[in-house]
């Protein structure tokens, strides 16, 4: 299948605005927000005092003094209960979850199926953009990342007509949260809560390449996130098997237990599972060295493809 539509998201949207807004978010989260103008995005993160991740943040500006946080339902209260305490009286936070949802569409004829739907005079975005884009009767925000991935934000009723557009497509197909994962970590994005969650720090979990340290910055938690080195870091594998792996499978190298298993997703085209594996600092482990796996079915050999993850 040429294109996946997941629906089965469970999102919290959140509209923050006012004059001092930007400053207010630049100060508190970890990716710099006064670098976005009206029709960006960004992926970023909430940290605590100490440094570990409370909330992965979809951050959208949308006017100058407009911004829409989308997130996953886990995270939510975290992020609402602190800003709520925090903002000043001039900026407001508000939940539009109730009346706004959202579609994910990725893969090889994604942006095609969008483009005919919204029709040849118009324009999608491109990557760390998004836009107001006209489907007929229906007005949807779409923002575009990376491997042909785009999100779609729209008022709920019309997500649903939407979604009835897309039946006229044969080569786009609804997606099992299986194809979602097997997508993720295909793609070497770590999963919330799985491997991104409030017990460990960006770096403990391999995205310190999304939050830049270039310029000297004090948002919360800054600190405390590099001062320790974490003993454990995230890898990449994959291993020619029949299903996926569960959490907490022994994963060795060189004969010796070096980690486990963190999430799993199985690749039914290719005949493989793809994982991402929690591994032992101190193994050196580089890319394309061999791993085995301890499973249900015996030990499975594999390699390791990705070691970004590595600080």
């Amino acid at each position: 299948m040429s294109a996946f539509l997941y629906t089965e998201n469970n999102y919290s949207i959140f509209q923050l605005n006012g004059d001092r807004v930007i400053a207010e978010l630049d100060g508190y989260l970890a990716m710099p927000v006064n670098s976005l103008t009206p029709g960006t995005w960004q992926k970023n993160f909430l940290l605590n005092s100490t440094g570990k991740i409370e909330a992965e943040i979809t951050l959208m500006r949308m006017e100058e003094n407009d911004c829409m946080a989308v997130m996953p339902d886990a995270c939510a209260d975290r992020f609402f209960d602190f800003f709520d305490r925090n903002l000043s009286p001039d900026t407001t936070m508000a939940d539009i979850s109730d009346v706004l949802s959202t579609v994910e569409i990725w893969g090889e004829s994604a942006q095609e199926i969008l483009s005919t739907l919204a029709g040849d005079n118009t324009t999608l975005p491109a990557d760390g953009e998004w836009r107001k884009i006209p489907f007929g009767e229906i007005n949807a925000i779409i923002a575009a990342g990376e491997n042909n991935y785009f999100t779609i934000v729209s008022a709920t009723a019309a997500v649903e007509t939407m979604l009835g557009k897309f039946d006229a497509f044969d080569n786009i197909a609804e997606a099992e949260f299986e194809d979602y994962e097997l997508f993720r970590i295909s793609a070497g994005i770590p999963a919330f809560p799985t491997e991104i969650n409030p017990g460990r720090t960006p770096v403990e979990c391999g995205i310190t390449s999304l939050i830049s340290m270039a310029e000297k910055r004090e948002f919360r938690g800054a600190k405390a996130m590099l001062e320790k080195r974490p003993q454990t870091a995230l890898a990449l594998i994959c291993c020619e098997n029949s299903r996926k792996f569960k959490p907490g499978c022994v994963v060795k190298f060189n004969a010796r237990k070096s980690g486990i298993i963190t999430s799993s997703a199985y690749d039914r085209e290719n005949h493989r599972s793809v994982a991402f594996a929690e591994i032992e600092a101190k193994n050196n482990i580089s890319t394309d060295d061999s791993i085995s796996v301890e499973s249900e079915k015996g030990i499975i050999q594999g390699k390791v493809v990705k070691l970004q993850f590595f600080s």
